[in-house]
């Protein structure tokens, strides 16, 4: 038993690998980007095993970009006064 990806858009089972968008290097999990070869959109694939379409890739690299900046400030201006005493 094969496990066979769909397009997010279209549903079609055939694709191909695209090259990845400069946002997509540093994203939570491994991404990959791919073009459907029946209507031509381009999807991400997460771990794998889930397609997505691209706006939501995005949005979820954003949040995920946003958070890691929290957290590197948060720790930042905790960790700083420590140093400083």
């Amino acid at each position: 038993m094969s496990f066979r990806l769909h397009c997010p858009h279209c549903g079609g089972t055939q694709h191909w690998k695209w090259n990845k968008p400069p946002w997509m290097f540093f994203t939570p999990g491994p991404m990959d980007n791919q073009r459907c070869s029946v209507c031509g959109r381009e999807y991400t694939v997460w771990f794998g095993v889930a397609p997505i379409r691209q706006s939501l890739s995005r949005t979820m690299c954003r949040v995920w970009h946003w958070s890691l900046m929290v957290l590197l400030f948060a720790l930042v201006a905790l960790v700083l006064p420590l140093f400083l005493r």
